[in-house]
């Protein structure tokens, strides 16, 4: 039988706990990993966090999320400690863990001619910061693998897109993505809403993507059981 893939030394994840009763889900970076341990850093996030506590790690590999389950360890001048319970389970298909979110957005048309690659140089040469003033507040469905949003130009099946989305994070980061249109529905004269998979993406905005749907939906779940 083929092992479950382990998250990547240097990759994000995802970390789900229980604190006082209330769920907590924070980023960390993987260390270290061995046979039946991991070391992350999460910053000072985890100062309070006991010996023994259950932990959950959800981090992306292709086009799967998966979970694995830990107990908390020592903590290390290095990281956290983290023992592993169990091994790897797949979780939801990435591009089926979304939500329905308001971010700020710049979406531009790629040059006629460019492929992926090509125009994947002329965005990272002209990166977006958080708070430029050319972002627009757009309601967006979001995964770690493609969107479905509104434009105010024109799209066709097939066009590549420049995409850029305002995460509110902390501290905030804009996540840089070449999409292509794979549906398209005319909704007024001036808009089209479309549906997009990102075929240029750095692995490190695919993980604060996924990060940032989980959080949002934990949310979600919390404000509806409250």
């Amino acid at each position: 039988m083929t092992p479950a893939p382990r998250p990547a030394e240097g990759q994000t994840i995802t970390l789900l706990l229980l604190v006082g009763g209330a769920p907590r889900i924070i980023s960390a970076r993987v260390l270290h990993l061995g046979p039946h341990a991991v070391v992350v850093d999460t910053g000072d996030e985890a100062a309070e966090w006991t010996r023994g506590r259950r932990v959950t790690m959800l981090y992306a590999v292709a086009g799967d999320t998966w979970r694995w389950r830990a107990t908390l360890g020592e903590h290390l001048p290095s990281g956290l400690y983290l023992e592993t319970t169990a091994e790897p389970i797949l979780g939801e298909r990435r591009e089926f863990v979304r939500c329905d979110v308001e971010l700020q957005v710049i979406a531009l048309p790629v040059a006629e001619g460019l492929d992926v690659d090509a125009a994947r140089r002329v965005q990272l040469g002209s990166q977006s910061r958080p708070g430029d003033a050319t972002f627009l507040n757009t309601h967006v469905d979001l995964s770690a693998s493609g969107a479905r949003l509104p434009l105010t130009h024109p799209a066709r099946v097939g066009d590549l897109l420049d995409l850029r989305f305002g995460v509110p994070l902390s501290p905030p980061v804009v996540v840089h993505a070449i999409a292509r249109v794979v549906r398209a529905a005319e909704q007024e004269p001036e808009s089209v809403s479309i549906a997009c998979n990102f075929e240029a993406l750095s692995s490190t905005d695919q993980d604060l993507l996924l990060h940032f749907v989980f959080v949002t939906r934990r949310a979600e779940l919390e404000a509806r059981f409250a």
